[in-house]
């Protein structure tokens, strides 16, 4: 299993595709993009803390951030990051019955009421993709913000 992540920049988009069949390496080498999560269906599922394996994955995970490549702190540099290296396979990686597509913006906000515009070529690409967006907001950029407020997710064809 390959699971690495490292302290969150202010924003980044993550993509992931999950299913029972990921071909993780085929995809690397067409969306050009080393996976921060790599995961194969079937695999132990091991609590980080205390080491402790309770079940094992239903489905396959495979997925990259923009933080791999992004600097900046603005949504829109990390959308069109995300939206150039998926352009090279939008109509292979469009979610439907053999996998599904999440989206997720993560962003830091140390203010109690946190209001984040997605940009519209986010939400095109999301749709487009049939993808799933989801946002989650953390309240300090020091450490991964796994457990913090996912504010809310949609699909752009259901809407919210």
């Amino acid at each position: 299993m390959n699971y690495t992540r490292n302290a969150v920049p202010e924003v980044q988009i993550a993509f992931y595709l999950i299913g029972d069949a990921i071909d993780g390496a085929a995809l690397g080498n067409l969306l050009e993009v080393e996976p921060m999560v790599s995961i194969k269906k079937g695999e132990q599922r091991i609590q980080k803390s205390t080491r402790q394996t309770f079940g094992v994955y239903p489905e396959s995970t495979w997925g990259f951030s923009s933080a791999q490549a992004v600097e900046s702190d603005k949504i829109e540099t990390h959308t069109e990051w995300l939206r150039s290296k998926i352009s090279k396979a939008t109509c292979n990686l469009r979610s439907d019955a053999g996998h599904k597509i999440w989206i997720e913006v993560t962003a830091v906000n140390k203010d109690p009421s946190p209001i984040l515009l997605l940009p519209d070529r986010l939400l095109e690409l999301a749709s487009e993709l049939n993808a799933t967006v989801g946002v989650v907001m953390c309240s300090d950029s020091s450490e991964w913000c796994e457990n913090d407020l996912i504010l809310n997710s949609f699909n752009p064809h259901y809407g919210l």
